[in-house]
């Protein structure tokens, strides 16, 4: 039941700013990416601030955690309101459209054009890279970003998972949550899960998008007491994992904690505070969120070949994001009056 109190916080807050955590998440993870690549000046820094400002790249990867649960919300609140085949059609246009249109050429360069293959096998690798089953099936020779096989996978799943949801009242998908958990903690050091980590320790982060989808959609309230406890336990876990040394996959499972508690801390937070312009920020990366991240990681991509001035380097935290949600919105607007014509 809805709750209109001020005593009262409502989940529907997290449909509600959707789109601007999408925009967190995408700028999270471009700065991941860069992270990754090294903090401009940093050498000229005391180790304290230095660590520090590493900490906060290497983490900012919970950016994927935060768009994997947003993604569960709106795969149901579709699912609720749409037949099988338009929820296919309306998720899979979107993604693989924008797939095959940045990432085809690429592959076309390298399977077809420079391969040293026969004709079969350069047809072969072509087909096994655009359909995103290299991933899965030959992920040594890889070079697909790892998160659009990940998601797609979870499309073509989530029909079932929201039929399984609603028939046990979420007793599977609290199953599911748990199983995963056991697999991220027992099978940490296992060379598969490992080399699928970026995936298993997102699963618990997606279920449990699945079992809050319906309270966001009916706008149930909690206590504002919570939140406030949720704020505080962020704050603590967030200090606590600058000095954790975890396995890897353990590491990214703690991830996804945080990164569940700042949907929410976002979501209360952003009731109370007015952020007008960032908010327009959020908003105008999070409406191009996949695009966004297709293309910063192809132009990392080409920067990766040179040895780019640390200088350069420095302004790219500022230029990426800019380049990358023009050319976004440039190839959004172009894709858009096509399918009007």
């Amino acid at each position: 039941m809805k709750k209109t109190n001020n005593n009262y916080f409502c989940l529907n807050n997290i449909s509600k700013f959707r789109i601007e955590m999408f925009g967190i998440s995408t700028l999270l993870i471009i700065f991941y990416h860069l992270g990754n690549r090294g903090i401009p000046g940093a050498s000229f820094l005391v180790d304290p601030i230095s660590d520090f400002l590493f900490f906060l790249t290497s983490k900012a990867n919970i950016g994927v955690d935060v768009f994997v649960f947003l993604s569960a919300i709106g795969l149901f609140y579709s699912m609720s309101r749409n037949s099988i085949k338009t929820f296919y059609r309306n998720r899979f246009s979107r993604v693989l459209i924008t797939w095959f249109i940045m990432m085809g050429p690429t592959f076309v360069k390298y399977d077809i054009i420079h391969s040293g293959e026969g004709v079969a096998k350069r047809i072969l690798d072509f087909f096994l890279d655009i359909s995103t089953l290299r991933y899965w099936v030959d992920y040594d020779n890889s070079n697909t970003p790892w998160f659009v096989p990940f998601i797609i996978v979870l499309y073509i799943l989530f029909p079932l998972l929201y039929r399984l949801d609603n028939c046990t009242k979420h007793i599977v998908t609290i199953t599911l949550i748990i199983i995963s958990i056991i697999i991220c903690f027992a099978g940490y050091s296992n060379e598969i899960i490992i080399k699928y980590g970026n995936c298993f320790s997102r699963l618990p982060i997606f279920f449990i998008g699945i079992l809050m989808a319906n309270g966001v959609k009916t706008k149930k309230a909690i206590e504002k007491i919570y939140p406030i406890i949720i704020l505080c336990v962020f704050v603590i876990l967030y200090i606590l994992w600058f000095f954790l040394k975890l396995p890897f996959v353990i590491d990214m499972l703690f991830g996804s904690i945080v990164a569940f508690l700042l949907i929410m801390v976002y979501s209360f937070l952003r009731e109370m505070v007015n952020i007008k312009h960032l908010s327009k920020m959020f908003i105008s990366f999070g409406s191009v969120s996949l695009e966004v991240f297709l293309i910063h990681r192809a132009i990392l991509g080409m920067f990766d070949r040179y040895n780019v001035p640390h200088l350069l380097f420095a302004s790219f935290y500022i230029i990426l994001p800019i380049l990358s949600l023009f050319l976004a919105k440039l190839y959004s607007s172009v894709l858009e009056k096509i399918k009007k014509q």
